[in-house]
């Protein structure tokens, strides 16, 4: 995975968390700008938002490695790293660290489903064979 490389498809889930994630970032600026803290009121909205995302993304779990298990045990980290960041008094502010974990999951997930639409297309494809043309 190239990390500068982003390959992010319009979808509902895009044109939600984005602007999210940028208005959290935004108000986290605009209060530091007049010196001001937010006393962890937008780092708990973005926990619970973007928390509840990767739930809802990750499903429950049930035991077996399915794809669901393998994106939780890919995604949560992320989470974590940035609530740990936001939580730190004016570096959550300076950081945009909603954005760039919104961007970065969007951005795995439009990889892993290009990467299922590739694979899908080589198992469909018909071999090809050349018309036999007699005499």
């Amino acid at each position: 995975m190239n990390p500068l490389k982003l390959r992010l498809k319009f979808s509902p889930e895009t044109v939600i968390m984005i602007p999210l994630a940028i208005g959290l970032d935004a108000i986290g600026y605009c209060l530091i700008a007049f010196g001001l803290d937010d006393f962890c009121l937008c780092d708990i909205i973005g926990m619970f938002f973007f928390g509840g995302w990767l739930a809802a993304k990750t499903g429950n779990g049930g035991g077996i490695k399915t794809g669901a298990q393998k994106i939780y045990e890919k995604l949560w980290p992320r989470f974590f790293g940035a609530a740990a960041v936001e939580l730190v008094p004016y570096v959550g502010s300076l950081v945009p660290t909603w954005v760039i974990l919104v961007i970065s999951v969007l951005n795995d997930q439009t990889e892993d489903r290009d990467a299922a639409e590739e694979g899908e297309a080589e198992e469909t494809e018909l071999p090809h064979s050349e018309p036999d043309i007699a005499g």
